[in-house]
C-alpha cells in the first residue's frame, strides 16, 4: 500500500494552490522549438495567453526569482547562468477594482493607480535585490545604491534623510503605498483623495525601469542580466488599467522587459495611452499556449505523459510501489471494447424487442398511413425479412436499418443506390430495399472489405453504438484510457489532471483501491470522472448576466444540431462535432458570440480556409473535445457540418433565437422517417447527403 499524507496524486490541479517547492517539483520541461520564444533572456516582451488550465500560471511562476533560488545552489549562479531575474506578481494582488467610482473623477483614479502600481512592483523588486545583497555577492556599496535610487524621485521628502540602507528604502516605499491604501479605504466616506497624502514623487516607469538600469551600469555582475517583470492575471484589470500596462510594455527600457499572462478572453485591447496600438512582432510577441499544444499534438501527448508520471513519482517519493507502477500506470485502466456495451444491451433486452426495432415498426406504420409505399405492406413481414438473418445482434441490425432509412429518404433522387425505374412515381418499394440489403449482407458475412454494409460499418459504427447505448440507457464508456484522456484534454493540462483526479476519487468510492499495485480502475469510474470534468468545464465559464445566458444558449443550440446528426435514423456523416461557415455572410452579433465561445475555449478554431470559387473566407470550429462526453458526441474530427448563414444565425445570434426551433424541425424532418418531402424542401432532401464535407 502507498503511504502518503494525501490520498490522490492528482488532488491539486491549479498552480495557484502549489507552494514554490511544488511548482518546481511538478515542472515538466517544454523542450521543443515551439516553446523557444519563452526565453527570459530575450528583450522582446511577451503576452502569454491561454484558456483556463492551460498551464500559464505554472509557467510564469516557474520563471520567478523565488523558483530560481530553489533550482540554483546560490544566487550568484542565478545571475551568471540564468542571466535574468524574474519579478513575479499577480495583478489581482493590487485589488485593482478599488480604483473606481466613490465620487472620484476617473483621471484621479488613473493617476492614483499608476502611482500605486509602480510602488507595488518596485517593492517586490527591491526585496529581490535585498536578497541578492544578503548573499554577499559583490555588487556595489548598498548606501550608494540607495542614494542612486532616491535620485530617481523628482521631488525629495524629509523621509529621505533617514533612508540609508536597502531595508530603509523598502520601508519608505511600503509606507508611501500604505498611505494610498488608507486614502482608498476611506474615500467612500470622504469622497476625496488627500493630495498631500498621495503626493506623486516620480513618473510611471522611473523606478521599475530606472533601478535595473542603475544595477546594470554600476555593477558589472548585472551587465548582461535581464529584469523580467512577470505579471499574471492581466484579465482581472479594468480596460483602462490594461491600457496602462500596455503603455509600460510599449515604453519599456532595457535591461527591463515584461511577460504578461492573461486568459484569452481577458486580452481585450492593444491600445496604449499614446493613442497608438502595440504591434505583435514589433513591440511584443504573443505566445498562445492553447494553439501551440493543439496544433502540435505529438508534443502535448509527450508533455501530458510526463506530467502524470511526475505526479506519481512525487507521490510515491518516500515509500510506495516499484517504479514499474509509474511506467505501467496506463495499464490500470480497464480497456474499452464495443463488445462490453453490446453485451450489456443484449443482457438488458433479453427476451424483449430492441427499441430500434419497435421504432422501425412505428416508422413503417407512419409511412403506410401517409401512403408512401408502392403497395400495401405488412410491417412484421418487412421486419422479419430484413432482420431474420441477423439474429440478436443489435449492431448489425442497426447497419441494416441505416441503409433502409437511407434508401427510404433517397428513393426519388440520384443519391439512391437502388434503381427505381418503372416504379410508381415517388412511391417507395420497401421489398426491393430489403432484397438489396440482404444481398449486401451476405457479402458482408463473407468478410468482404467492400460493399455497402462494410462502408456503413467503417463510417458509422461508433455513431450507431452511441445510439444503441442511448436507446438502452447504458453509459457510453468509450471515453476511457490514458490516451483518450489526453485526447479529451486537447492541450489543457488542468483538464487532463482533473480527469485523473476525479477518476481516482470515483474509483476509490467504488472500493476499487485505485492506487494499489494490482488494482484495476473500472470503465464506470473512468466514465464518471470524465463526465464530471466535462460538466465542470462547461459550467466554469466566467460570464454573468444576459451575455452569459446567451452564450450557453448558443452552445446548447449547436450541440442539439450535432446530436441530431449523430442520433437521427439516418446520420448524414461520420462523427460530427465540427462545423464550417462563410464568415462574410454573418451578422456582427453572430460573429461576436462565435468569438466569445472561442475565447472561453468552448469551441476551437481549426483549419480556416477560402472557398475555391468565390475566395470568401470560411471558418471551421470544433466543439472542445472535453465537452463531447456531456452530449455523447465524438472527439474525432472526421465529418464537418457545412452550415449555411441562416443556420449559423439561429444558433449564435440572440436576435434570431426565436427562429431556431423552426430551423431545427426542418433539419430533423430531413433526417427522420417518414422523410416527408414538399415542393419547398425537396431540393434540400436531395442535397442533405452533401450537407457534410
Amino acid at each position: 500500500m502507498y503511504k502518503n499524507p494525501f490520498n490522490n496524486p492528482f488532488e491539486i490541479t491549479k498552480a495557484t494552490d502549489f507552494s514554490d517547492v511544488q511548482i518546481n517539483e511538478y515542472w515538466v520541461s517544454l523542450n521543443s522549438d515551439e516553446f523557444s520564444m519563452l526565453n527570459p533572456t530575450g528583450v522582446m516582451p511577451k503576452y502569454i495567453l491561454g484558456g483556463k488550465g492551460c498551464g500559464k500560471t505554472h509557467l510564469l511562476r516557474y520563471h520567478s526569482f523565488q523558483l530560481q533560488k530553489i533550482r540554483k545552489s546560490n544566487i550568484q549562479s542565478i545571475i551568471q547562468e540564468d542571466q535574468y531575474i524574474g519579478i513575479y506578481s499577480v495583478l489581482d494582488g493590487i485589488n485593482s477594482s478599488r480604483f473606481k467610482d466613490k465620487g472620484i473623477k476617473p483621471d484621479q483614479w488613473e493617476s492614483a493607480f499608476e502611482y500605486y502600481f509602480e510602488l507595488y512592483l518596485t517593492e517586490i523588486l527591491l526585496n529581490i535585490i535585498q536578497d541578492i545583497y544578503k548573499s554577499a555577492i559583490e555588487i556595489y556599496n548598498e548606501c550608494d545604491f540607495v542614494k542612486d535610487v532616491l535620485s530617481l524621485f523628482y521631488e525629495k521628502s524629509s523621509l529621505f534623510n533617514k533612508c540609508i540602507t536597502l531595508n530603509d528604502l523598502i520601508q519608505l516605499i511600503s509606507n508611501i503605498r500604505k498611505q494610498i491604501d488608507i486614502q482608498i479605504v476611506n474615500v467612500a466616506f470622504t469622497r476625496r483623495i488627500d493630495i498631500d497624502s498621495v503626493k506623486i514623487l516620480f513618473t510611471s516607469g522611473d523606478l521599475i525601469f530606472g533601478i535595473p538600469k542603475i544595477l546594470s551600469e554600476k555593477s558589472s555582475i548585472f551587465s548582461n542580466v535581464n529584469f523580467v517583470y512577470i505579471l499574471d492575471e492581466y484579465e482581472k484589470l479594468f480596460e483602462w488599467q490594461k491600457i496602462f500596462i500596455n503603455t509600460l510594455v510599449w515604453e519599456k527600457k532595457r535591461p527591463a522587459t515584461f511577460w504578461i499572462g492573461a486568459r484569452k478572453y481577458g486580452y481585450t485591447t492593444r491600445a496604449t495611452k499614446t493613442g497608438e496600438l502595440i504591434r505583435a512582432g514589433s513591440e511584443f510577441e504573443p505566445v498562445e499556449l492553447d494553439d501551440i499544444f493543439q496544433k502540435n499534438e505529438g508534443i502535448y501527448v509527450n508533455f501530458a505523459k510526463e506530467l502524470y508520471k511526475k505526479r506519481l513519482e512525487n507521490f510515491y517519493k518516500e515509500t510506495g510501489p516499484h517504479n514499474d507502477f509509474v511506467e505501467n500506470f496506463s495499464e490500470k485502466f480497464e480497456k474499452y471494447s464495443d463488445d462490453v456495451i453490446l453485451q450489456k444491451i443484449n443482457k438488458k433486452f433479453q427476451n424483449k424487442k430492441f427499441r430500434h426495432i419497435l421504432e422501425f415498426k412505428r416508422k413503417l406504420k407512419q409511412g403506410i398511413e401517409k401512403n408512401l409505399f408502392i403497395e400495401p405492406i405488412k410491417i412484421d413481414e418487412i421486419v422479419d425479412n430484413l432482420l431474420s438473418d441477423v439474429g440478436d445482434q443489435p449492431l448489425e441490425q442497426k447497419y441494416k436499418l441505416y441503409i433502409f432509412y437511407r434508401e427510404w429518404s433517397n428513393w426519388d433522387n440520384a443519391n439512391s443506390k437502388i434503381s427505381n425505374s418503372g416504379s410508381i412515381v415517388n412511391k417507395i418499394d420497401a421489398k426491393k430495399i430489403v432484397e438489396y440489403i440482404n444481398r449486401e449482407y451476405k457479402d458482408f458475412q463473407n468478410n468482404k472489405t467492400e460493399g455497402d454494409l462494410y462502408n456503413v460499418k467503417e463510417k458509422y459504427k461508433s455513431d450507431l453504438i452511441a445510439q444503441l447505448a442511448y436507446e438502452s440507457n447504458i453509459k457510453n464508456t468509450c471515453y476511457s484510457g490514458i490516451d483518450e484522456f489526453i485526447t479529451l484534454s486537447w492541450g489543457n493540462p488542468r483538464v487532463f489532471l482533473l480527469i485523473l483526479k476525479l477518476i481516482i476519487e470515483k474509483s476509490d468510492l467504488l472500493a476499487e483501491k485505485p492506487l494499489d499495485v494490482n488494482s484495476k480502475i473500472s470503465l464506470e469510474s473512468q466514465y464518471l470522472g470524465v463526465y464530471e470534468t466535462a460538466q465542470w468545464f462547461y459550467h466554469d465559464v466566467e460570464i454573468i448576466g444576459d451575455r452569459g445566458k446567451n452564450l450557453y444558449k448558443c452552445i446548447t443550440n449547436l450541440t442539439n444540431i450535432f446530436q441530431l446528426y449523430r442520433f437521427s435514423s439516418k446520420p448524414t456523416e461520420t462523427s460530427v462535432s465540427t462545423f464550417n461557415f462563410g464568415v462574410e455572410e454573418l451578422s456582427s452579433s453572430a460573429l461576436d458570440y462565435i468569438n466569445l465561445a472561442k475565447m472561453h475555449s468552448l469551441i476551437v478554431e481549426v483549419n480556416p480556409r477560402k472557398q475555391k470559387n468565390s475566395g470568401k473566407i470560411e471558418s471551421t470550429y470544433q466543439l472542445n473535445r472535453i465537452l463531447a462526453p456531456k452530449w455523447d458526441l465524438p472527439t474525432s474530427r472526421r465529418g464537418i457540418a457545412d452550415f449555411d448563414a441562416s443556420l449559423v444565425e439561429v444558433i449564435f445570434n440572440p436576435d434570431s433565437f426565436a427562429k431556431y426551433d423552426t430551423k431545427y424541425k426542418e433539419l430533423k424532418s430531413r433526417l427522420t422517417p417518414p422523410f416527408i418531402k414538399t415542393a419547398g424542401n425537396k431540393k434540400n432532401n436531395e442535397d442533405v447527403d452533401q450537407l457534410l464535407l
